[in-house]
């Protein structure tokens, strides 16, 4: 379990920056990729879908960033943590959330 808040202040930062160098590198690919179809009209179709889907993964990935943050601010820096146990080779049945409680 991660009780170091600092820790999970690094994991929102760097999500975040991941996701604005995905977005970035999504604009650059919309713009490298947008002169190769008008020299190849209908010759390439991965660049009609893929910069846009960078851009969305980019996007979601920066809003997670912000989720965690805002979970660990209403929690007063403890986020809960999920725990699945089971025998080696087998799948849990249950999974729990526990709550970190701070053993001050």
């Amino acid at each position: 379990m991660v009780k170091d808040p600092q820790k999970w202040n690094q994991m929102v930062q760097i999500t975040s920056a991941l996701g604005l160098v995905k977005i970035v590198g999504g604009l650059a690919l919309w713009s490298a990729l947008s002169n190769l179809n008008d020299a190849c009209p209908g010759q390439v179709t991965v660049t009609s879908y893929y910069p846009p889907i960078c851009i969305l993964l980019g996007c979601v990935w920066i809003g997670r960033g912000q989720k965690v943050k805002k979970m660990q601010q209403a929690s007063g820096g403890l986020l809960p943590t999920t725990y699945a146990a089971a025998p080696e080779g087998t799948v849990p049945v249950q999974v729990v959330t526990a709550q970190a409680v701070d053993a001050k």
